[in-house]
């Protein structure tokens, strides 16, 4: 591989790699987990209803982790 080919393909690696982190940050603010500005204060809390899932969700993934043993 010549050392314009290399560079190429790190060109490209480089590209990919920023794209992939773009769309991840994308979707991120998209569901809430990162606020658009970045400011902090934006973000979404977990109401009620979505704590009372989130802990049922735990506890039956706990209950399967314990019967797998």
């Amino acid at each position: 591989m010549s050392r314009e080919e290399a560079r190429f393909n790190l060109d490209i690696s480089s590209d990919t790699a920023k794209q992939v982190q773009e769309r991840g940050r994308d979707s991120q603010k998209s569901r809430g987990v990162l606020p658009s500005s970045g400011n902090l204060d934006e973000m979404k809390l977990a109401g009620p209803v979505e704590e009372e899932l989130m802990t049922k969700a735990g506890r039956e993934s706990q209950k399967r982790k314990e019967e797998k043993k």
